[in-house]
């Protein structure tokens, strides 16, 4: 590939979507061949007992990605403080309080926002309707910047990534709440995936002397995760036995792994659905040489500490007290219908975990 396709690459999956994927189709030599992708040739799967690779699309037929809601109970011990850092804040004296008319909302910070800016109108609506303020959305671009706007109170309603929220939390003002979830499903198992025709990578010990791409640095599943599951579980330590790109975020990994732009990475097992779904990529073109041992959950809504009883009150009824599905937000925004009471000091907790086994600090520094 010539220096000026390479450049063409690396700016379009800047750009990002089916529009930016689609203006690289000369750089990948016209339309692509379809991959015919015989599932026989790898091992049967069992989720209880999974052997890799595997057909991406096989484990997202399998529901793989994601695990049942039945799960967020069953498999998380109740916890009455964090393992790690501080509980959310409860205002202490009415001082404390702030009653901001219109309430500035904002969803994580990335790609995505854009495009999810239409189907989070459902939620908003209700949010006014339930609490009697108007409700400002904003596109925020980095987790820096919603930190600081969390501290400084500008903002009042945010989703905050699962890997950020402790941030939030410790650094904030900042209350999680919720959980979106969808179609009995909840939160993501991070994978590690590479195409499925290359040959040279399909376990997790061919990525030692690699350039292996990572997505952000507080990124869970994308950065900490595999950082502590591969150094615990596979004797594979990222940064020693092989080199860590970044590529700003899980869709951009996704991406320019599908594209050829990088070999392997870890990615939230979600996004390649989505994806597929939107018709970015074909997840039949991806295989799975690695999972995490456990689905988390996906980060949670949260809501600014001291804002007034009946206004928080009015935020978790826009959330829990009405069915997403067939909705925008579900159509658009990755298949959400419901929204799941949480617990951050319980549901978090893998989280925490993984934070306090890195020693993690809760500073500005820190954060992307």
């Amino acid at each position: 590939m010539d220096d000026q396709c390479t450049r063409t690459r690396r700016e379009m999956l800047a750009v990002g979507g089916a529009a930016g994927i689609g203006a690289l189709a000369g750089c990948l030599g016209g339309e692509n061949e379809e991959v015919d992708v015989n599932y026989d040739e790898f091992p049967d799967f069992d989720p209880l007992d999974p052997e890799y690779p595997q057909p991406a699309g096989r484990l997202i037929e399998e529901g793989f990605a994601r695990a049942s809601i039945e799960e967020l109970e069953e498999n998380f011990e109740p916890r009455d403080e964090p393992r790690y850092g501080r509980a959310p804040r409860d205002p202490e004296t009415a001082d404390e309080i702030i009653d901001p008319d219109p309430l500035v909302f904002a969803w994580t910070p990335g790609e995505e926002q854009q495009v999810y800016q239409e189907g989070l109108d459902p939620l908003i609506e209700n949010i006014s309707a339930e609490t009697g303020r108007d409700v400002e959305v904003q596109v925020i671009d980095s987790y820096a910047a919603m930190t600081e706007a969390f501290r400084s109170e500008r903002l009042h309603i945010a989703r905050v990534a699962a890997g950020n929220v402790p941030f939030a939390v410790n650094m904030t003002g900042a209350v999680p709440f919720s959980m979106p979830y969808g179609d009995g499903t909840f939160g993501n198992r991070l994978w590690i995936i590479t195409r499925i025709d290359n040959d040279d990578i399909n376990t997790v010990d061919d990525l030692v002397g690699r350039d292996v791409v990572h997505t952000e640095q507080t990124s869970g599943s994308g950065h900490l995760e595999p950082s502590l599951f591969l150094e615990e579980q596979e004797g594979i330590v990222p940064g020693d036995d092989y080199d860590i790109s970044f590529s700003g975020g899980h869709f951009r990994s996704v991406r320019g792994i599908y594209l050829g732009d990088y070999e392997v990475g870890p990615v939230a097992g979600p996004i390649p659905e989505v994806m597929d779904n939107d018709d970015e990529i074909n997840a039949e073109e991806l295989k799975v040489v690695w999972a995490g041992p456990f689905a988390r959950p996906l980060g949670p809504m949260c809501y600014q500490y001291n804002l007034p009883e009946e206004v928080r009150e009015g935020i978790k009824r826009a959330h829990f007290d009405y069915d997403y599905g067939g909705t925008d937000l579900y159509e658009i925004v990755n298949r959400f219908d419901t929204f799941a009471p949480i617990d951050y000091a319980t549901h978090y907790d893998p989280v925490l975990q993984v934070h306090e086994e890195q020693g993690i600090e809760y500073i500005e520094d820190n954060l992307d």
